[in-house]
């Protein structure tokens, strides 16, 4: 279009009928426009909700994939272990965690078995919690009838943990308030069951002892009482039936505790390629300690 046809349509004169049509034109340009856009927006929106829908199936397949995997591993530990104590005498409860998959089993781990010196476990979570309340103090001589005894918190908790001294352990009980408090405290922790036998003695479950290290090993590294309890738990060598692990040698150590009438006991903290926590307690078994080793290797080689 040349400069002089421009003018000349410049120069024709606006009528209402030509405004009203250029608004109209206008109108559609942008109706089209916002048109586009949401219908860009609309297919971009369905691509993307496609794309999640997508990745979400993906990730639930590969979720369901581990999940039945993990499920297939201790299926087959379990009835491993389950032929293995059928074919034993006396009674023999165990309890399973692993750490990592959060997933575990039992087998007759609701079972109660006379506690003996394994009761320093929730004995000593009771204190660290205490300690944690300001209630006791690990520097400080502990308190007995109102009576100050010679030797400190730790110094106790050293003997009855790391020497499996039955002296120190007497005396903490009665730090916390006597066995009644004691008592108390396993009643809150295991709800399910009694943990006193008919001739008054503390039981305990291999699922409650479970229990009890899970909540250690879940507050070692936020609660400096927890972490000092394990170091404990670390020297003492299954001197209250506590597994060890040599993580030099990479060997767990074969570790029991024999209670009052025929129980021997052995639970803790394994490490490995799939780390566990495993309670297993035994009454009236002629080769407990053979029994335990033998089901610990299982767990340790699943």
């Amino acid at each position: 279009m040349n400069k002089k046809k421009l003018k000349n349509i410049m120069k024709t004169p606006w009528t209402k009928s030509k405004v009203i049509a250029l608004i109209i034109i206008i109108t559609a340009i942008i109706i089209a426009i916002q048109f586009g856009i949401v219908t860009y927006k609309h297919y971009s929106m369905n691509r993307l909700i496609e794309t999640q829908q997508v990745e979400q199936q993906d990730a639930q397949e590969q979720y369901q994939k581990k999940q039945a995997a993990i499920q297939k591993r201790q299926d087959h530990l379990k009835n491993k272990m389950n032929d293995y104590i059928k074919a034993q005498q006396g009674q023999i409860g165990i309890s399973y965690y692993e750490l990592k998959t959060q997933e575990g089993f039992d087998l007759n781990g609701d079972v109660q078995f006379l506690a003996g010196n394994m009761v320093s476990i929730p004995l000593s979570l009771m204190i660290a919690g205490k300690v944690d309340h300001h209630e006791m103090s690990w520097k400080k001589p502990i308190t007995i009838n109102g009576q100050q005894t010679s030797q400190n918190l730790d110094s106790y908790m050293r003997a009855m943990i790391e020497n499996d001294d039955s002296e120190a352990r007497l005396q903490l009980i009665q730090a916390v308030g006597g066995t009644e408090a004691l008592l108390q405290y396993m009643k809150a922790n295991d709800k399910e069951t009694d943990v006193v036998d008919a001739t008054g003695n503390l039981t305990m479950s291999p699922k409650t002892m479970v229990h009890y290290l899970l909540n250690l090993e879940e507050n070692k590294d936020n609660r400096d009482s927890y972490t000092r309890i394990q170091a404990y738990m670390a020297k003492n060598k299954g001197k209250i039936g506590m597994l060890y692990t040599d993580k030099t040698a990479g060997e767990v150590e074969q570790v029991y505790t024999k209670s009052m009438d025929d129980n021997t006991h052995a639970a803790g903290i394994v490490d490995g390629k799939n780390p566990f926590i495993i309670a297993i307690f035994t009454k009236g078994q002629p080769n407990a300690n053979e029994c335990i080793e033998t089901l610990v290797n299982m767990a340790k080689e699943n």
